[in-house]
């Protein structure tokens, strides 16, 4: 009668593991059950990185080769930044126009408060063009000496 009872207890432990929900029908959701969530896509392979941006210096007027390309520093649009040692109301911009083949841009030098539609990088001729800095900045000794504006751009 042990012996009995014994497999019984073995047999009822051995069912139970055999309907763990590996051969179970799948539940059918709620309609009011969340979403399962996606899932996680398949990793590819990862691109190679980027080619760092080289920094590169141009003249109102002038132009760098990068590239075989010629980037141009046409104009300076507009430049109203705030002068050295004066306090103004508004802090002011500064724009730029820059060329790379038929392709031009008007770049901002990047500031906290930038405007809706002002960007400091464009993609001219395939290659993105970010503008960092724009000297003489108004008021210092370079800008009241007449140098011309030279921006510092990167570029990759």
């Amino acid at each position: 009668m042990l012996r009995t009872i014994a497999l019984l207890a073995l047999a009822t432990a051995l069912g139970a593991a055999g309907c763990s929900g590996a051969d179970a029908p799948a539940e059918t959701p709620r309609p009011d059950a969340p979403a399962a969530p996606a899932p996680a896509p398949v990793a590819e392979t990862p691109a190679p990185p980027a080619r760092p941006a080289s920094p590169v210096t141009v003249e109102v007027g002038g132009s760098a080769s990068v590239d075989g390309r010629t980037l141009r520093f046409a104009e300076v649009v507009e430049d109203s930044r705030c002068p050295r040692g004066v306090q103004c109301v508004q802090a002011g911009r500064a724009r730029i126009r820059v060329a790379v083949g038929a392709d031009d841009a008007v770049l901002s030098v990047p500031h906290e408060l930038m405007r809706d539609g002002e960007t400091a990088t464009a993609v001219l001729d395939g290659l993105t063009v970010t503008l960092q800095s724009l000297d003489p900045y108004p008021g210092s000794a370079a800008a009241q000496a007449g140098e011309p504006a030279r921006a510092v751009l990167a570029v990759r």
